[in-house]
Formats: structure tokens, C-alpha cells, sequence
């Protein structure tokens, strides 16, 4: 299969970008390197009004359409997983001609012909060790989505996550829940919301101010302990640059505190992880190695952010355990974002 990489060198008609964020920018540069120059720059109606991006007058779609024609290729330069902003992708999708080719942010690997055989090579371990047919299905989409920058693969693969928290989980009321990533407690409730109660919560958030609204947000559970802290794999400083939403994570900016999960539940137990560490998760998951070998707690993490988190992740959890099932699932947001790995 011919990756987008390889055949968007032969495009005859007008290549627009849709998008004005960080990852509208890691696409043009690509595009500049190909020799590729595109013919204009668009943006969702409330992101138009009058400005410049990249030296490009920033257009609505209805402009772009009317200026370039129904025929041009639209490329996607940002991704969201705002139901809205799905719904809008998929109507797009359906009546124009649209590719997403996924967007380096937290690593370098663009899915190209130097890349692509590797991930093929790891996608087929990957699939021996899932443990379900929409598992699999989930996989191929990912795959042939990243191949060819056709969002639909992914369109088609969606799941929703209270089918995870409900069926694949497995709660009883009784555990205790750790969670990487609590950002404001959103992730606290959905728990709780499907747990019904928990033994405990232990929960990290690095960016202060988010930190302050999870501490009021939980001021009235019981048996809650919060670290202002960036979980990682061994104590100390990082780097850590706050984003304007769930968007933190380490870079330049400020220093903060890093703690391993195993030094803040301190022995205590754990009965299912939730992590999303921007990019960071190999080393949460090394700092849960003790915490992993001693309770076997149920995992459900990321494997987006990274090109190949969805294999080096697995390896390394069942590097520390092997006797895991293995669930891969993606929730509607577009590029690939939203995808998890459930351990149980």
C-alpha cells in the first residue's frame, strides 16, 4: 500500500490547510521539504476573522471552496476529539476530498516509506497478543489510517469508552484507583461514575492551576491523596510546560517535582492505573513496576502520542507481567488520538 507520503508528490489539484495551531506548522514544514507549496490556509468559521498564518490570509472553508473548487485536496492540520468537531470531520470527509496525515508532536516519525515497514513489522506482533475480534479490527484501521491519511479507517473503528469502563474493567466498587493525568478529577468522576465507590483514589496532576481545581473538586471524598507532581520513573525535577488544557507536559517551562507511582502509593495497593501522561507514558509505567509485580492492578493507558507506543507499551508492561489480556480500543476523535491499551 502506498503511503500518503509517497503519492501527495503527485497531486494535481489545489492543496489547501485546514488548521493555524502547532500542528498546521509541523505540516507545512513537511510539505516545504517535499516541495510541495500549498495554494492556501482555511480555518473553522469562529477561528477565521482577519489574520495571517504562515504568510497565508486565513480563509473560511465556504472562501476556500470558492477560490480553489470542490475538486481541491483538504489537509488536516490539527486534531480534536470535541463530539462537535468530529461531527464536522465526518461531514467534511463525506462530501470533500480530505486527508489527516498524522502529525508528529511528541516525536519525530512521519508515517513515510521509512517508517511505515517498521510499523508493519510491530503491528503484526501486536496483533498476537490482542484479545479480542475488535481489537484486531481496531489495529488494521489504525494501520491503514496512518498509511494512507484517510480518516475514515478510523471513522469506522470507533468504540465509546463507557463500553471500556463497563465491560472491559471489570469494577466492583472496591478499588483502588490510581490516576496519572487527573487533570481536574473529570477522570475521578467517570471512574466513579461507573465504580459507584472506591476503596481509594490516588491521583497526579503536574500544572498547578489544574491542580487547585482537582484538590477543590475532591475536597469531600474520603481516602483521596493528590500529588502535585510529574509521575515518571525515578524522584527529582523536569522541565514541565503547561498547556492552555490537557496539553502539559514536559519542555521547557517550569520546574516541578517528578515522583515514581510506586514512591506515592508507598507499598499501599493498587487495583486499576489510568494514565495519560502526554507523551510520557513509558516512563509512568516504569514507575509503576513494583506496584504492577506486587498487585496486578488493571491498566488502562494511552498508546497515542508516541508513533509506537502501541507496541513499545505493551512490551514493556508484559515485560513486567505477562499474564495480561490485551485490549485495544479507539474512541471518535481524529487523527488517532483517543486510543487506549486495556490490561486485565
Amino acid at each position: 500500500m502506498r503511503t500518503f507520503w509517497d503519492s501527495i508528490g503527485e497531486e494535481r489539484q489545489n492543496v489547501v490547510i485546514y488548521g493555524t495551531g502547532n500542528g498546521a506548522d509541523r505540516l507545512l514544514d513537511r510539505l516545504e521539504e517535499e516541495g510541495i507549496r500549498p495554494a492556501g490556509v482555511f480555518a473553522s468559521d469562529g477561528f477565521v476573522r482577519e489574520r495571517t498564518f504562515r504568510g497565508y490570509r486565513v480563509m473560511s472553508l465556504r472562501e476556500a471552496v470558492s477560490s480553489f473548487g470542490e475538486d481541491m485536496l483538504i489537509l488536516v492540520g490539527f486534531g480534536s476529539d470535541r463530539p462537535e468537531a468530529v461531527s464536522v470531520m465526518k461531514e467534511l470527509c463525506r462530501d470533500m476530498r480530505v486527508a489527516s496525515p498524522r502529525i508528529p508532536l511528541y516525536d519525530s516519525a512521519f508515517m513515510d516509506s521509512a517508517f511505515v515497514p517498521l510499523m508493519e513489522k510491530e503491528f503484526s506482533g501486536v496483533s498476537k497478543i490482542l484479545s479480542d475480534d475488535i481489537s484486531l479490527r481496531t489495529l488494521e484501521a489504525i494501520r491503514d489510517y496512518r498509511i494512507t491519511a484517510d480518516l475514515r479507517f478510523l471513522f469506522g473503528c470507533e468504540e465509546y469508552e463507557d463500553g471500556t469502563w463497563r465491560d472491559l474493567l471489570g469494577l466492583t466498587g472496591t478499588e483502588d484507583y490510581v490516576d496519572i493525568g487527573a487533570y481536574r478529577g473529570d477522570t475521578i468522576d467517570r471512574f466513579i461514575s461507573f465504580a459507584g465507590s472506591c476503596s481509594s483514589v490516588t491521583a497526579a496532576e503536574p500544572d498547578p492551576k489544574n491542580f487547585e481545581k482537582l484538590r477543590e473538586h475532591t475536597k469531600d471524598m474520603e481516602n483521596v491523596r493528590l500529588f502535585r507532581v510529574f509521575a515518571s520513573d525515578s524522584s527529582g525535577t523536569a522541565e514541565f510546560m503547561s498547556g492552555s488544557g490537557r496539553g502539559s507536559s514536559r519542555g521547557k517551562g517550569t520546574a516541578v517535582e517528578t515522583r515514581t507511582v510506586d514512591s506515592m502509593l508507598d507499598g499501599s495497593p493498587a487495583s486499576l492505573i489510568k494514565i495519560d501522561a502526554e507523551g510520557s507514558e513509558e516512563k509512568v509505567i516504569e514507575g509503576c513496576r513494583e506496584t504492577i509485580l506486587r498487585w496486578r492492578p488493571k491498566i488502562k493507558t494511552a498508546v497515542y502520542h508516541r508513533a509506537d507506543d502501541i507496541w513499545r507499551i505493551p512490551a514493556q508492561i508484559l515485560g513486567i507481567r505477562d499474564d495480561y489480556k490485551v485490549y485495544l480500543r479507539h474512541y471518535p476523535a481524529f487523527p488517532d488520538w483517543n486510543t487506549e491499551m486495556i490490561f486485565v
